[in-house]
C-alpha cells in the first residue's frame, strides 16, 4: 500500500475523532447550561412562592395590628354582652394569627410556606437594637392577651392601662411598613440577581454555539467537502 495513502488515512481518522470528540464536548456544554436553566427557573419558582408568602405575611401584620385596635373599640362601645363577646372572639382569633405568622416569619413554618429571616437588614430589624420589632410585637401580642383574660373574667370592664394607645399603635405600624418595605427590596433585588444570570445563561450558550459552529461543525463539513472530492477525483 501506498505510504501516503496510509499517511491520508491516520489523518483522516485523526481528523474525524478530534471532529467527534468537539461535537461530544459542545452537545455536553449545551445540555448542562440547559439543565442550569431549568433548575434554576425552578429554584426561582420557589424562592418566589416563599418570597410572595413572606411579603403577605408581614403585610397582614400590619392590618392585624389595626384590626385588634379597632376590635378593642368595638367591645368597650358594645350594646350588648353578645356582642361583646363577638368582638372578644374576632380579637382572639386576630391575636393568634398574628402570634403565628411573627413566629413563621422570625422562626420559618415550612405549613405557612415561609422560612425565617436570614438577611442582616432583617435580622437586625427583628432583633437589632434600634428597632427590636419582634420584642415591641410580642408585647402588642402579651397586652392583647391580658386585655382579653381581664375582659373575660371583670365581665366587660377592663383596665385602662390594658387598653393599646394610638401613639403605641402608630409607632409599631411604622415599623412593620419598614418591615415589609425591606421584605420587596429584598425580592426586587433577588429578582435582578435571576435576571442578569438568565442573561449570561443566554449569553455563555450562544457563545458555546458560535464556537461549536467555527471550529467544529465549520472544520466538518470542510473535511465532508474534502473526502467528497477526493472520492470524485477517484473515480
Amino acid at each position: 500500500m501506498n505510504l501516503s495513502v496510509v499517511t491520508d488515512e491516520k489523518t483522516n481518522v485523526s481528523s474525524l475523532k478530534g471532529l467527534r470528540t468537539g461535537y461530544i464536548f459542545v452537545l455536553a456544554v449545551v445540555g448542562i447550561l440547559s439543565l442550569a436553566s431549568y433548575l434554576l427557573l425552578g429554584t426561582t419558582l420557589l424562592q418566589q412562592d416563599t418570597r410572595g408568602a413572606e411579603i403577605n405575611m408581614a403585610g397582614r401584620q400590619r392590618m392585624l395590628t389595626q384590626r385588634i385596635g379597632l376590635l378593642q373599640f368595638r367591645f368597650r362601645q358594645a350594646d350588648s354582652v353578645e356582642e361583646g363577646a363577638k368582638s372578644l372572639q374576632q380579637m382572639t382569633e386576630a391575636t393568634e394569627l398574628m402570634e403565628r405568622s411573627l413566629n413563621g416569619l422570625t422562626r420559618g413554618d415550612a405549613a405557612m410556606g415561609v422560612s425565617a429571616a436570614s438577611s442582616p437588614a432583617l435580622k437586625a430589624m427583628y432583633f437589632g437594637p434600634d428597632m427590636f420589632v419582634e420584642r415591641d410585637v410580642r408585647k402588642f401580642i402579651t397586652l392583647t392577651h391580658q386585655f382579653i383574660q381581664a375582659a373575660q373574667s371583670g365581665g366587660g370592664v377592663v383596665n385602662s392601662s390594658l387598653l393599646i394607645s394610638s401613639d403605641s399603635s402608630m409607632k409599631l405600624l411604622a415599623q412593620l411598613d419598614r418591615i415589609v418595605g425591606q421584605y420587596q427590596k429584598e425580592n426586587e433585588d433577588k429578582i435582578a440577581q435571576i435576571q442578569i444570570l438568565r442573561h449570561l445563561t443566554v449569553i455563555v450558550t450562544l457563545g458555546v454555539l458560535l464556537f461549536s459552529g467555527l471550529l467544529v461543525f465549520r472544520p466538518m463539513v470542510t473535511r465532508i467537502h474534502r473526502n467528497v472530492a477526493e472520492l470524485a477525483a477517484a473515480e
